[in-house]
């Protein structure tokens, strides 16, 4: 999988039905869909680890 940014994430995440739900403390956002929640960290255009994208795609079920 290529490595993506935060905004690239988020971008991933609207188009597939989620919403912002609130900003987190720091440099987090928390999006949902249903019962589904996802906090995906904000670093400007900093690329996420592969391991927490993952992480992330696995939890909002699309991975």
């Amino acid at each position: 999988m290529k490595a993506l940014n935060a905004k690239q994430v988020i971008e991933l995440l609207k188009a597939n039905g989620f919403e912002l739900e609130r900003e987190g403390k720091g440099s987090h956002v928390i999006y949902k869909k249903g019962s589904i929640t996802v906090t995906v960290p904000v670093h400007g255009k900093k690329e996420l680890k592969l391991k927490t994208l993952n992480a992330i795609l696995k939890q909002a079920g699309l991975k």
